[in-house]
């Protein structure tokens, strides 16, 4: 995790540092908060079927319900008029409850757990301002991720030799590398640029042989909408 951020970290400064001096360069500090939806489960299902996608074989649960609120960071460098380099860092966390769909206790109650997923992208991009600093300014960009990612099960589970019912955890944690698309558009308020953005991931991760998931992969890829509120210095 710490080689990819300084990868990113390097490459944003390495574009800043190579990119020609202008007297309207300036610095902006960003804040965003807004939402994350996940791969939608036709997206995951089209894709082999990844571990929430294949849950649904014996788990009862929404798999919609991971769309959870977003908050994070960013800083923009600007270089030149049209063009803004960004190093972001955003948080994500949702649980979704489920249940055996075709078992449940010798007492006739639910079996239950708890899906959790929670992702945490560091992010280099550049974007592009086809109008400039302008009253109005929208803007797109590309760029990539280190997305820092956790996957959790935990609660009762069925033994499938014995069918005895037991409690416990199942977390596995990574780094994905993901690319980024992002959209956006904001105004100038006094000393604050206001505005809204709609910030595309890509991305995956690999789950150990030895915890008894569903699937080795997980989808990592969504869309977040968010608000951003940026001060310039």
């Amino acid at each position: 995790m710490r080689q990819i951020i300084r990868c990113l970290v390097v490459a944003t400064f390495g574009v800043a540092v190579c990119a020609p001096r202008a007297a309207s360069a300036q610095h902006t500090l960003q804040l965003t908060v807004g939402a994350f939806a996940p791969a939608s489960l036709d997206q995951r299902v089209r894709d082999g079927g990844d571990v929430i996608a294949n849950n649904l074989d014996f788990l009862s649960f929404d798999p919609e319900g991971f769309t959870g609120p977003s908050v994070g960071a960013e800083w923009l460098l600007g270089l030149g008029m049209h063009v803004e380099a960004g190093l972001s860092v955003s948080g994500y966390q949702k649980t979704v409850p489920s249940v055996y769909t075709r078992l449940v206790s010798p007492s006739g109650r639910d079996i239950p757990q708890d899906l959790r997923l929670r992702q945490m992208p560091v992010a280099a991009t550049l974007r592009w301002l086809p109008f400039g600093q302008t009253t109005v300014q929208p803007y797109l960009g590309i760029g990539i991720a280190a997305v820092r990612w956790n996957y959790q099960e935990a609660g009762d589970f069925v033994d499938p030799v014995d069918r005895s019912i037991f409690s416990d955890s199942f977390s596995v944690t990574g780094t994905s590398a993901a690319p980024v698309a992002l959209l956006g558009v904001r105004v100038p308020v006094g000393s604050l640029l206001v505005g809204g953005e709609l910030r595309g991931q890509g991305g995956q991760g690999t789950l150990p042989r030895n915890q008894g998931y569903s699937s080795r992969r997980i989808d990592l890829s969504g869309g977040t909408a968010q608000l951003t509120v940026g001060v310039r210095f």
